[in-house]
């Protein structure tokens, strides 16, 4: 398979995951597409690195990762402001529920730290298992279970703290795997 052809299947592949991914990060749609472009550029000029072309994926997620890492490092100092909301179809209400719902448990896993954030981004929303996590940071996997375990209790306090207002909080079926 030629480079070309093998930017070409990644792409394909992976490019629906790894910008939400990169987004996760820099909290910016268009940062996050310019991030996974350059990560795939490094990926073409250091593919001889990837000694089982079955495991890209992880592989690609820990060059998104450190790409993403170093432009937070560089505009540390910028802010985001959403503008536009995203266009939504179907019942008002329940919309408005579920984006609530996801709002929240969006804000509190971003508010956990660096070491809580990304093994449950990448273990919970991009589906990797708890060794292709340690492979892409560079950890033990018990590692990488203890702070997905840590990470949830922090999530699951988080949750019940912004859920006390109300007595009781429903809870997303989609996001009580998280808790």
């Amino acid at each position: 398979m030629t480079p070309e052809d093998m930017l070409s299947a990644w792409l394909d592949d992976y490019l629906h995951r790894l910008v939400p991914l990169a987004n996760t990060y820099v909290h910016n749609w268009a940062t996050s597409e310019d991030i996974v472009q350059d990560a795939m550029t490094s990926a073409m000029r250091t593919h001889h690195q990837l000694r089982d072309h079955s495991k890209a994926f992880p592989w690609l997620v820990k060059i998104v990762v450190n790409k993403c890492l170093s432009y937070r490092r560089r505009h540390w100092r910028e802010v985001i402001v959403h503008v536009l909301p995203e266009r939504e179809t179907g019942d008002t209400e329940q919309i408005a529920i579920q984006h609530q719902e996801h709002k929240q448990l969006y804000h509190a896993v971003m508010s956990l730290g660096h070491l809580y954030r990304t093994p449950i981004i990448l273990f919970y929303f991009e589906e990797l298992s708890t060794q292709e996590i340690a492979d892409v940071l560079g950890i033990n996997s018990t590692t990488v279970r203890t702070r997905l375990n840590r990470g949830r209790e922090k999530l699951k306090k988080k949750l019940q703290r912004g859920g006390q207002n109300d007595g009781h909080r429903k809870i997303n079926p989609k996001t009580e795997d998280l808790l």
